[in-house]
């Protein structure tokens, strides 16, 4: 588009080692969830724009739910929450892209009953 800027973009590079790609992945959710942005990552080898919704443990292990607004470049067919693990990301960058939170997360499913890190919204 002619007389655009490209939108800016926040990312950090990430630590060596699995515990501090999950702790640099975690606390950029969790900025990202408290500034309504959007995230951009890679998990398992799409590039996606996400909306992220609630950053949680289940079994030990830290998840995202967030609703994937592109994939590889592309809107997808439609729009819904998916879970993503955290180990399983790269590339996290935030955006400056808003999003609007979901307000139909069931707080009371079992997926959420290990503990709740962070969540968009109020």
């Amino acid at each position: 588009m002619a007389g655009t800027t490209p939108r800016a973009k926040l990312s950090l590079r990430l630590a060596a080692s699995q515990g501090d790609r999950i702790a640099t992945a975690s606390a950029l959710i969790k900025q990202s969830l408290d500034q309504g942005l959007c995230l951009r990552w890679s998990y398992n080898r799409t590039v996606m724009r996400v909306a992220p919704q609630i950053l949680y443990t289940d079994k030990g292990e830290i998840f995202v739910d967030a609703i994937a607004i592109e994939k590889n470049g592309e809107a997808p067919d439609e729009l819904k929450l998916g879970r993503f693990k955290l180990s399983g990301l790269s590339g996290i960058a935030i955006t400056t892209e808003p999003f609007a939170p979901m307000e139909s997360i069931d707080l009371g499913s079992v997926r959420y009953q290990e503990a709740v890190l962070a969540r968009a919204g109020p």
